[in-house]
């Protein structure tokens, strides 16, 4: 984005996803993850200008063009609320402003995906979180539960929660 238009708005993107982990430290830099997941973008109506500036940055480092997506906002109504206001900052790059979402969000995510993802089960192994952050997972099920309009229950998900208790 350094040959973006002086006149853009800065931008802030935030990130989840094992980017968001290694990124703030609570997952190793050597982990290997295809993409960058970004859950939300402020303003939103700049994601084709950022889509674009990071289909650039692919091809001059080889990476895929949709190394840098927003495919994870499918799931963005899985998020705790207020999120957002707790993310932590990365860094300042020009008008693009990096935050990734904190560890407790970023374990609720985890718990979130590992039903069906192999890597964030083994992401949450490698975090080994809290009792504390295991029942604030246990809350936002309960939260999930109750907002579901089709009764969907989370037991995949509290099924994760009890094993890594048992510390599985």
């Amino acid at each position: 984005m350094a040959n973006s238009d002086p006149n853009m708005p800065m931008v802030r993107l935030l990130v989840v996803g094992g980017v968001a982990g290694m990124l703030t430290k609570v997952l190793p830099a050597d982990r290997t993850t295809t993409d960058c997941d970004v859950m939300d973008l402020v303003p939103a109506d700049r994601w084709e200008a950022v889509r674009q500036a990071a289909a650039e940055v692919g091809r001059e480092l080889g990476l895929k063009p949709t190394w840098l997506n927003q495919d994870s906002r499918a799931y963005q109504h899985y998020m705790p609320v207020g999120w957002q206001s707790r993310c932590v900052e990365v860094g300042l790059f020009g008008k693009l402003d990096v935050r990734v979402a904190q560890r407790a969000d970023l374990i609720v995510a985890k718990v979130m995906g590992a039903a069906q993802r192999v890597q964030d089960r083994e992401d949450l192994r490698f975090l080994k979180p809290t009792a504390d952050e295991l029942d604030r997972v246990d809350k936002q099920l309960d939260r999930f539960e109750a907002e579901s309009l089709d009764y969907q229950t989370f037991a995949q998900q509290r099924a994760i929660v009890a094993a890594l208790r048992d510390g599985a």
